[in-house]
Formats: C-alpha cells, structure tokens, sequence
C-alpha cells in the first residue's frame, strides 16, 4: 500500500555517483584503465546507492513515520538537488566505450540490458514467492494491524522494501547512463508515471496486499509492444502521456466499479435462487 516517488531521482543520483567515482579511477588508472574495472566500479556504486537511498526512504516512512506520498516526494526533491549539485547542473558524460556496451550491445543477439532484465525479474518473483520477506511484504499490504500481531516486524518489513526499490533503481541508472551514455538530472522523467501505469496494469492494487510479480512483467512487455506501436504510427510524447494517462485512469475506475457490479450480481443471483427455493 506503500509508493516511492523517488525512484527516477534515485536512479539519477546513484548514477551521477557511479559517473565521479569512475571519474576518479580514470585519473588513477591514466591512459589504459581497465574495462573490468570501470564496469565493476559503476556497476557497484550504482547498486549500493541505490539501495542506501532507498534504506533512507524506508527509515523516513518506518521510522519517523511520515506518510510515504510525502517522504518520496521530498527526498525525489532533495536526490534531484544533489545531483543538480554535483553535476554542476550538467550532464555527465565522456565515459569510456565499455560503459555505452551495457546499455547498447547485444551478447547472442539479445541485448546485454535484456539479460539484465530477465535476472531482475527472477530475482522479483523469487523474493515475493518462495522468501518470508515475500509474504510479510503482502500480509503487511493487507492489514498492518494483523502483520503486528502475527508477530512480524512491520518497520523491519517496509524498510526492507523500500531498499530492494532503491536497488532496483539503482540497477535502472546503470542502464540509463549506460543508453545514453551520459546522465543528467530528467534522465528518465518519462518512466515516473509507466511505472504506475505497469504496477496497476499488473493487478497491484493501490491499497497493497494484492498484486503478482510475474504480472507485472508481463505487463511491462504489454506496455513497451503499445509503446512500439506508437512509434510505428509517428505518436508525439505528448499524445502519449495522454493515452497513459487514460489509461491508468480506465483501469483504476474499472477496478473501483468492478468489484461493486459483481457484488451486485452475486446477491441479484442468491436472491433469485431464494426465491426459487421458496416458490
């Protein structure tokens, strides 16, 4: 029942600390750095601060208790301002070819990203399926009150969630710098609302407890074969973000009504099969 509104601004952040970490490897290593290293370096970094900050996303709602709509707004404010601060308002760039392969060459012909992807994906479904994390993560979804008294750690619970999604953003500002071969503050503005649209096309629901992993991939692969289409038909990016926008819409009002027709249908069929029974 949570939301991160930071995600996009995590990404850019651990990214822009990848770029000046690797940065200062480079002026170490001199004219020939290794290719090793430098994929090792941004790889790490980028995955490390993704996850402190979203440990710190976790301790702000957990801990201090503020709802999470207000802290992930306030600390995508404040990842946007330190990434604005350390980049000099500029976009990072002149990296080594070896960080541009990540991003944009294939292994086998299918893009190395892919395979990213896919390990992401395991690694989603693994957690919320076969882990006692999983199952804390929806039982807390669904009623806070009960996960107490079951025994669990309900801080325990959300400041765990709230890091795998700063890993996991961290991973996607890995792939961002890599695509662009360059990072900015606005790299990736775009993916703030598909990110929603996904997780609701996926069947989870706003109010937590409910929601599969694999149906949210599915629903990303559904949403980028949409997005292709719109390219094939020449779509600008505003007329996009207006279909997305109906879209969430739609499914959200189809979600909220649905559940009150079919309980409609359900007492109109119960009440009818009484009155056969007392005819």
């Amino acid at each position: 029942g949570g939301i991160d509104l930071s995600i996009v601004s995590n990404a850019t952040l651990s990214a822009v600390f990848a770029s000046l970490t690797m940065y200062k490897y480079l002026e170490v290593a001199g004219e020939n750095p290794s290719s090793f290293m430098v994929i090792l370096i941004i790889a790490a970094v980028c995955a490390v601060s993704g996850l402190i900050l979203g440990l710190f996303n976790g301790f702000l709602v957990s801990v201090i208790g503020i709802p999470a709509i207000l802290a992930t707004l306030g600390t995508m404010k404040l990842f946007d301002g330190l990434s604005t601060v350390l980049s000099g308002g500029q976009a990072l760039r002149n990296y080594p070819s070896v960080v541009a392969r990540i991003g944009n060459e294939a292994f086998l012909g299918i893009p190395i990203s892919f395979y990213i992807f896919v390990a992401v994906c395991i690694a989603a479904v693994i957690i919320m399926k076969k882990t006692r994390l999983g199952k804390a993560i929806y039982l807390y979804g669904v009623s806070p009150k009960v996960s107490r008294y079951s025994g669990l750690n309900n801080v325990a619970t959300v400041i765990k969630t709230y890091a795998l999604c700063g890993l996991f953003a961290g991973i996607a500002g890995l792939i961002i710098m890599s695509r662009f071969n360059s990072i900015k503050v606005g790299y990736g503005n775009s993916y703030q609302l598909l990110t929603v649209l996904v997780c609701v096309l996926g069947g989870v629901h706003p109010n937590g407890g409910k929601g599969e992993a694999l149906s949210v991939i599915f629903s990303v692969l559904l949403l980028q074969c949409i997005a292709s289409g719109f390219n094939i038909l020449g779509f600008s990016n505003y007329v996009r973000n207006i279909i997305y926008g109906l879209v969430l819409i739609g499914v959200m009002v189809a979600s909220a009504v649905y559940p009150t027709i079919r309980a409609k249908r359900q007492f109109n069929k119960e009440r009818k099969a009484r009155i056969a029974a007392n005819a």
